[in-house]
């Protein structure tokens, strides 16, 4: 019996497109894994300078608190409304602060009021909606600066309710005493 050529057919000469796109799908990266090597043996500079380094060896020292790469995520709570280029400006440092600490800030008032309007009344509502969506994903709060707003009381409310650490910070990042911090329960130490 004559062997088919057409790929697309299995031995039994029905379609089998399956097997067909992972061949070709395996075929291709193999190529493409062939042709970078090439590449990188023909311009090692190119190479060198394209690659990422993991972030724990990332030029400005940046590292997870574990060391595994899993950065535990913080939502970041501080004033936005009233001198809002001054809060925001706080809430970029409060954010990098974090980062420095091995946390992935989740800081929703960098970029929620870039589309929506914090004037409009609906639309904050909706906004704090969102970033209390967003603090159920968090294993902390942080609470920056000397002044807790309506939006911010609203944020602490709900970690408490949902029973979050919360750690509260000054405006210059100092960790203050009214920390609550809780276990993986949910229950003070």
């Amino acid at each position: 019996m004559a062997r088919n050529r057409n790929p697309r057919l299995n031995a039994s000469g029905c379609m089998d497109l399956t097997a067909f796109h992972a061949i070709r799908n395996a075929d291709r990266s193999v190529l493409r894994a062939r042709q970078r090597k090439q590449q990188a043996q023909r311009n090692p500079q190119k190479e060198a300078q394209t690659h990422c380094k993991p972030i724990n060896q990332h030029r400005h020292g940046l590292h997870d608190k574990s060391g595994k790469g899993n950065y535990p995520r913080v939502y970041i709570c501080s004033p936005f409304s009233g001198d809002v280029e001054h809060n925001t400006n706080n809430a970029l440092k409060y954010s990098r602060y974090a980062l420095e600490k091995g946390y992935f800030p989740i800081t929703p008032h960098l970029y929620l009021p870039r589309f929506m309007d914090d004037t409009d009344p609906d639309e904050r509502r909706l906004a704090l909606r969102f970033g209390l969506r967003l603090l159920q994903g968090c294993s902390e709060v942080w609470v920056f600066g000397g002044h807790i707003s309506a939006g911010m009381a609203q944020e602490i409310e709900f970690a408490k309710t949902h029973r979050k650490s919360i750690i509260y910070f000054t405006e210059k990042c100092n960790e203050t005493t009214n920390t609550i911090r809780l276990d993986e329960r949910g229950q003070q130490p």
